[in-house]
């Protein structure tokens, strides 16, 4: 990792302690239009930074992001390939839907629920929210909300 990352990490790893929390949330880089011959390289910087928070006791969250290089289901199932017990997914399956994937049941149904360390429960966004029955929740269907009222 770059100095800079490191140093980053380091001081995420003293907040989560100050915080008294188990969990640091990060992304994986501003999303490449081919990240395919990256992605090894991604996940090695990845797993080095788990391997770090494992020394503290703490938990590494990749939070799927359509902006960075693992946004939908399919890519986070692939990524959650790194064999480390301290690297876990932020599953947001908003973002998901806001790149345009499914992400129930399609992409929840590929996660490996064992490595879900976090989920968002959150809408879509002003665009894409709001239909003719209320609000649209990308997680509505998976808890059983689906359409709901304000």
């Amino acid at each position: 990792m770059q100095p800079h990352r490191i140093k980053l990490l380091e001081r995420c790893v003293l907040l989560a302690k100050s915080f008294k929390t188990d969990r640091i949330r990060c992304f994986d880089y501003w999303r490449l239009d081919d990240q395919k011959p990256y992605r090894a390289v991604i996940n090695a910087k990845l797993q080095r930074a788990a391997e770090r928070c494992a020394k503290e006791n703490l938990i590494l969250l990749l939070e799927n992001e359509m902006s960075c290089n693992t946004a939908t289901g399919e890519e986070s199932a692939a990524v959650l390939k790194i064999p480390d017990r301290n690297f876990m997914l932020n599953w947001d399956p908003g973002n998901a839907e806001a790149i345009g994937s499914t992400p129930y049941p399609g992409g929840y149904q590929l996660l490996p629920k064992q490595r879900i360390g976090h989920c968002h429960c959150n809408d879509v966004g002003a665009s894409r929210m709001v239909n003719t029955n209320g609000l649209r929740w990308a997680a509505g269907p998976w808890i059983g909300l689906d359409n709901f009222k304000l």
